[in-house]
């Protein structure tokens, strides 16, 4: 992510996450933990438990309101 301002992304980020759940949404997908991210409160789950949870969420809708301009 490209920013001229310190810590824009941190920002960027915390801003989509709280966005997320608003719309409902249960998972974020990091793929590689960091110290970063676990400071954003990501935390590393089992394979098979990420699984299960896509399974369980994946067929639920957004709000009619995700993803549109306001």
């Amino acid at each position: 992510m490209f920013h001229t301002e310190t810590d824009a992304s941190k920002v960027a980020f915390v801003s989509l996450v709280e966005q997320l759940k608003h719309w409902g949404y249960k998972l974020v997908d990091c793929q590689v933990s960091t110290r970063h991210l676990i400071n954003f409160g990501a935390e590393e789950i089992a394979r098979v438990d990420f699984t299960n949870m896509l399974n369980q969420y994946c067929d639920e809708s957004p709000e009619p309101s995700a993803w549109q301009s306001v």
